[in-house]
C-alpha cells in the first residue's frame, strides 16, 4: 500500500519553517541591535526562510512515498538527491506514534520505526493514514 503526504501536512511544515525563519530574524534584530551586518544577517536569514517555505518544502511534499508491504516499509524522499529507506519488518522492534501540538490540532501523528540498528522517522500523516500503515505493518 502507498502513501503521499496531505496538504495539510505541508501547511504544518510551512508555519513551523515561517516561525523559525521570524524567531531567528527578530533574535538577530535583538541581539545585536540595527547596525548594518546585523539587519543584513536577519534579512538573509529571512529570504532563505521564505525560499525553504515556498520553494523546497513543496518540492519534498511532492516527491516523498510511503509503502507498506512485502514485508518491508520503504520510503523515498529528497529534492536534489533522492533518499530510499528500506526497513524490512522482521527486524522492527516497535512503532511509536507521536503528535505535537500544532499537528494534533490539524489531526496529524508521525511515527518513528525502531529496528534493531536504527530508526525511521515518518512525518505527520493523516490520523486515518496513520492508523492503516500501522495495520499494514502489524498484519503483514
Amino acid at each position: 500500500m502507498t502513501f503521499t503526504l496531505k496538504k495539510k501536512t505541508l501547511r504544518l511544515w510551512q508555519v513551523r519553517t515561517g516561525a523559525v525563519t521570524l524567531i531567528v530574524a527578530a533574535a538577530i534584530l535583538i541581539f545585536f541591535g540595527t547596525a548594518r551586518y546585523s539587519v543584513i544577517s536577519a534579512s538573509a536569514v529571512a529570504v532563505l526562510g521564505v525560499a525553504a517555505t515556498l520553494v523546497y518544502l513543496p518540492l519534498y511534499y511532492r516527491g516523498w512515498r510511503l509503502t507498506v508491504g512485502d514485508g518491508a516499509v520503504e520510503v523515498e524522499s529528497g529534492v536534489i538527491i533522492r533518499v530510499n529507506h528500506i526497513m524490512p519488518n522482521p527486524r522492527m522492534i516497535y512503532t511509536n506514534c507521536y503528535a505535537t501540538p500544532l499537528g494534533r490540532l490539524m489531526g496529524l501523528e508521525g511515527l518513528v520505526l525502531k529496528a534493531a540498528r536504527g530508526r525511521l522517522f515518518l512525518p505527520e500523516l493523516d490520523r486515518e493514514q496513520t492508523k492503516k500503515v500501522l495495520d499494514c505493518i502489524m498484519n503483514g
